[in-house]
């Protein structure tokens, strides 16, 4: 079951980075096309590794038990 969601899911990312591609150097002179393309790929690297952080991090506030923290779980001790 979880076989048919990858293949999904990596045709559509690697269909929209590609159309991201050509829509970012879509217009750019030929003599500034590596820098284009690097500061494409560059922000689709920072984009990624910022994702991720925020991931990591909203994972950490929670419990190891699935779902954000009751009421009851979030009092203080007496």
């Amino acid at each position: 079951m979880l076989l048919p969601a990858l293949l999904v899911f990596g045709a559509g990312v690697g269909a929209a980075f590609v159309a991201c591609q050509i829509a970012a150097l879509t217009g750019v002179r030929e003599d500034e096309s590596g820098l284009a393309a690097g500061l494409v790929d560059t922000s689709f690297h920072l984009g990624n590794a910022s994702a991720s952080r925020s991931r990591r991090r909203w994972r950490s506030r929670w419990p190891p038990r699935c779902g954000p923290p009751t009421r009851a779980s979030t009092r203080p001790p007496h």
